[in-house]
């Protein structure tokens, strides 16, 4: 050891603790492991979140709430026919029926309506009724 300290002080120009590692070095191999400049790589590395990632994650939020508001959409059109289909009944197909066929699908339409005037003649009524 001392002739390592020797030969680190005899050198001019270097301080006597870096000749001293680098002897050290010699003779121990690659077991020194010199400290890594934490602070700079720690100035380097970003945040989890960087803006490149925040502006990834807000189009695929958007993306995904465009693709729930369509579908959403669809349902509901989905939903509205199926209430009306329920409510009034298949369309009748009235180009392709001759006279009497036209007849009865009137006659069907005019039921179904008078049907409803009268329903409707009572809930009015009742109404009238429960505010007095």
């Amino acid at each position: 050891m001392d002739q390592f300290m020797n030969s680190a002080q005899s050198t001019q120009g270097t301080p006597a603790s870096t000749k001293f590692m680098e002897n050290l070095k010699m003779i121990k191999g690659s077991d020194i492991v010199e400290p890594k400049q934490k602070p700079d790589k720690m100035a380097k590395k970003k945040g989890f979140m960087t803006p490149e990632r925040k502006k990834k994650l807000r189009t695929l939020l958007r993306k995904k709430a465009a693709e729930e508001l369509k579908k959403e959409q669809e349902r509901k059109a989905e939903e509205r026919l199926r209430v009306i289909a329920e409510r009034c009944g298949s369309k009748a197909n009235y180009e392709a029926a001759d006279m009497d066929e036209l007849k009865k699908i009137c006659q069907n339409y005019f039921d179904k309506w008078y049907g409803l005037e009268g329903e409707m003649f009572f809930l009015q009524r009742e109404v009238i009724l429960r505010d007095l």
